[in-house]
């Protein structure tokens, strides 16, 4: 027996088994830890994935309801819609995503001043932020429904200015309202204020069609045709089959 001992010693350094010590961390330690990495790996897993808020269900069912044909049906879908997101700005009144999807429902509604009024909220409330930006979505959305409510007035020089203004938020630069103001200046004929804010917005959109075409037609008004053919030919570059590009185009080549 006291022969043996010593080579079952050997036994079990030649194959580098544990000490007790470490045993007994590995017992104590490594299960708990595999058993914690295990569900953070699940934890982060599922963390990717968007929570389901009520607000985005009130959202997509006002962007289904522009897809149903049946007009009693839409209204109720974009009605259930709204509904949910009044009572998500009830809990979360300063929530810039929650404003800009009130907005939203709006322009299915075919409100533009309450949803222009929503969109100055979002934007009031969101600019700025870099996580989950909202910022750029109630912009455009801002802008479509003021271009929306202004398309009858672009020739009432007084009465769009005044629609314009009241879009602006105090610190906020929005320079789709340059692209407005200049576009009232075109109809009016006023050739130098439109050149200005039309050159102004091309620098922060140089691939806008109806700032491309709105100065191309400024240039046209003033008989500088080469400059209009010039502006002209970027507009069909940006979107050459728009149905406005052989109007002008024929008063060019006459």
């Amino acid at each position: 027996m006291s022969k043996r001992e010593p080579m079952a010693d050997k036994s079990r350094e030649a194959k580098h088994e544990p000490t007790f010590a470490v045993k007994d961390f590995l017992k104590t330690w490594l299960l708990p830890l595999s058993g914690l990495l295990f569900f953070g790996v699940l934890f982060i897993g599922t963390d990717t994935h968007e929570i389901e808020h009520p607000w985005n269900v009130g959202d997509r069912y006002c962007d289904s309801s522009s897809r149903i044909q049946d007009t009693i049906e839409r209204k109720r879908i974009l009605a259930l819609g709204g509904q949910i997101i009044r009572e998500q700005l009830k809990l979360h009144p300063y929530h810039a995503r929650v404003w800009a999807m009130y907005g939203h429902y709006f322009i299915q509604k075919k409100d533009w001043d309450s949803s222009i009024y929503a969109q100055k909220k979002a934007l009031a409330l969101g600019s700025g932020t870099r996580i989950n930006s909202i910022e750029e979505l109630a912009k455009r959305n801002l802008n479509y429904a003021l271009s929306q409510k202004l398309n009858p007035y672009f020739s009432s020089k007084d009465t769009a200015l005044r629609m314009i203004e009241a879009a602006e938020i105090p610190g906020y630069k929005n320079i789709g309202l340059t692209k407005f103001r200049a576009l009232v200046y075109v109809n009016v004929r006023e050739f130098d204020k439109a050149e200005a804010m039309l050159k102004e917005f091309l620098l922060a959109e140089p691939k806008d069609f109806d700032a491309l075409y709105a100065i191309s037609l400024n240039y046209f008004n003033q008989g500088k045709k080469a400059e209009a053919n010039e502006y002209l030919n970027r507009a069909r570059q940006v979107d050459p089959q728009n149905p406005r590009l052989q109007f002008l185009l024929q008063k060019l080549n006459q």
